[in-house]
């Protein structure tokens, strides 16, 4: 899919796009063109709300703040009252690539932006420190009278108004990434050590690259107390439910139609759910135990396999007609489309084969047979190479098929009752959950199959998917501490 860079800011930030835009031009990444977005706001005497003739707190003191999100390690940084230097965006990405910490503020801000070499700079212009006196001048005070004063309290009451503002960015790099950045000289004329949100990742600055960002401006205090950013972010994950489909056990989407393809294996039924309002579009009867299903969007149609009869019922995606069942073999396990060949790649068991076949006219074109697999049943394919790989389910042995030439490549082994695989095509990468809770790593970028690792993750293991964005592998258990859970795992 291909993905347009795109990068937006806050009213304030518009003069600040232009470098951002030429950083995603060149291919540049989504943390580099939010820093490079904020650096010229920061630099813009202009921008009372921001950097460099940002307004003081109550004693005159620049005091500026600032983060940085990457959505898809989810690294952050950030600054909190650092003083005398220009760019504290820069300083909070230093933050998070140099240090094993995540903030840093005041005295020590200041002294990591000293050790980095960073931009000095005095920040308090002279339009600004005119604004300032004049606000001391209603709480009937003098620089010289404010700085005597024991008790800031009861001044600040007195100087601290509206006035508050941030500048935000938020970009989206060719691939697919997002990140954002918030920067800021916080609320004008505040007591001094205040933070507001936007150091505070989660309060002012959150994003995700698998649902989008949120940066705030405005009164930090609420967006602190409410953990805004993170909470609009939140929202913009899909979530809902559909009820009456008992026992799903396959799943597949079809984006061109907007539908969500489920077997369930309680009313032997292919069901077609709407994705944007989960309704149920229709439901069509299959064979007995309706297990795998594929999708092949060259024809519009829907393969199911049905196990227990051994075979494949076709459906027309977008009508929900009944195509044809085929009888293919004893038992069959999953299904997936070869866009390549235009065909469905069954797993078929005993004897062990992958069956080729042509999903308009419902014929077997081919058998491929699977030395050394019994209980052929997972499926998954490395396109690229035209690799497929077969899990074995009764002997613990993942088969490796070459579908260019028809022929099988290797065998190798895998924990107890291998049944689900999920394959990162980014990073060249299979991963083959089990039964008895054993996950199995290959690689397959260079020449031939590797394992990397194999591991015990946690009881009935036996599904896992990947997220093609981030990479992250994604491992649902029935049951930890009596409570479904979604284990989410870095490669």
């Amino acid at each position: 899919m291909k993905i347009t860079p795109i990068v937006i800011a806050s009213g304030n930030g518009a003069p600040g796009l232009a470098a951002g835009i030429a950083v995603l031009r060149k291919g540049g990444s989504a943390l580099d063109a939010v820093e490079a977005c904020a650096r010229v706001t920061e630099a813009d005497p202009s921008d009372t709300s921001v950097g460099l003739g940002g307004k003081p707190n109550v004693l005159g003191v620049v005091e500026l703040d600032a983060s940085l999100v990457d959505g898809t390690t989810h690294r952050v940084g950030a600054v909190g009252a650092l003083v005398g230097y220009l760019h504290p965006i820069t300083v909070a990405r230093a933050v998070m690539e140099r240090l094993p910490h995540v903030m840093l503020v005041g005295d020590g801000a200041a002294r990591f932006a000293a050790e980095i070499g960073a931009e000095k700079a005095r920040l308090l212009t002279p339009s600004t420190r005119r604004m300032w006196v004049e606000q001391l001048a209603k709480a009937r005070e003098t620089p010289a009278s404010v700085r005597r004063r024991v008790k800031l309290a009861p001044v600040v009451a007195k100087t601290v108004g509206d006035e508050r503002g941030t500048v935000n960015f938020i970009a989206l790099d060719r691939a697919g990434h997002i990140a954002s950045a918030v920067s800021t000289s916080g609320w004008a004329y505040k007591y001094p050590g205040r933070l507001g949100d936007s150091p505070i990742v989660g309060a002012g600055n959150f994003c995700d690259t698998r649902y989008g960002g949120a940066c705030c401006t405005g009164f930090g205090e609420l967006a602190i107390r409410n953990v805004t950013a993170k909470t609009a972010v939140d929202r913009l994950e899909p979530s809902g439910s559909v009820s009456g489909i008992r026992d799903v056990h396959g799943v597949t989407v079809a984006p061109d139609l907007g539908r969500v393809f489920a077997t369930a294996t309680g009313t032997d039924q292919l069901v077609a759910i709407d994705t944007k309002t989960l309704g149920v579009i229709y439901r069509v009867p299959t064979g007995r135990f309706p297990d795998g299903v594929a999708y092949d969007p060259v024809h519009r149609l829907v393969a199911v396999s049905n196990k227990d009869d051994g075979s494949e019922t076709i459906i027309d995606a977008s009508t929900g007609r009944l195509e044809a069942t085929i009888t293919i073999g004893r038992e069959v396990g999953n299904v997936l489309f070869d866009p390549d060949q235009q065909t469905l790649v069954v797993a078929v068991t005993p004897p062990d084969a992958l069956a080729l076949v042509d999903p308009t006219t419902a014929s077997v074109t081919r058998r491929i047979p699977l030395s050394g697999c019994h209980g052929a049943h997972g499926l998954a394919e490395d396109r690229s190479q035209r690799l497929a790989f077969v899990a074995c389910e009764d002997n613990a042995r993942l088969a490796v098929v070459d579908l260019r030439q028809g022929h099988q490549q290797a065998i190798l082994s895998v924990g107890g009752g291998p049944d689900v695989l999920a394959y990162d095509a980014g990073l060249g990468r299979l991963y083959v959950a089990s039964e008895s809770g054993v996950v199995a790593v290959f690689d397959t970028a260079g020449s031939g199959v590797h394992k990397l690792a194999q591991a015990h993750l946690a009881a009935h293991a036996h599904s896992v998917s990947v997220d093609p964005r981030t990479h992250q592998v994604l491992f649902p258990l029935e049951r930890v501490r009596g409570h479904p859970v979604l284990r989410v795992l870095r490669p």
